[in-house]
């Protein structure tokens, strides 16, 4: 008697999707972070409510930085202590936004690399 034969995959496909799922996270936060130093002009402070950060002296532009936290994780963040005050504003500051708006400009291209991996 033959044994049956598995018709369950999905073991090797998703193996398969890990890696180049690791690929896409890894260039859509380097893509971020370079968005984010981009924004930050080094026009006259200070900037504009909703705009991103003017730059003074560089050291929040300099303190953004991205790094691959699990297998399909990344994160861009900034090691200035001022940056969330700075991007989500104060009861005293309206916010200028430098990290949000450069996610969302690589959101629909990252979703749409993400489908094409699921794609038979």
């Amino acid at each position: 008697m033959v044994a049956p034969r598995s018709t369950n995959h999905f073991p090797a496909i998703a193996a398969g999707l890990r890696p180049k799922a690791r690929q896409l996270v890894g260039v859509a936060i380097v893509n971020i972070h370079q968005r984010v130093v981009q924004s930050m002009s080094d026009r006259d402070p200070p900037s504009a409510p909703g705009s991103p950060p003017a730059v003074r002296t560089g050291y929040l532009r300099a303190s953004y930085a991205h790094k691959m936290i699990e297998d399909v994780v990344g994160a861009v963040y900034a090691t200035a202590d001022y940056a969330p005050h700075l991007e989500l504003g104060t009861i005293f500051m309206a916010a200028r936004p430098a990290l949000k708006p450069a996610v969302d400009a690589e959101r629909r291209g990252f979703m749409a690399a993400l489908k094409l991996l699921f794609r038979p």
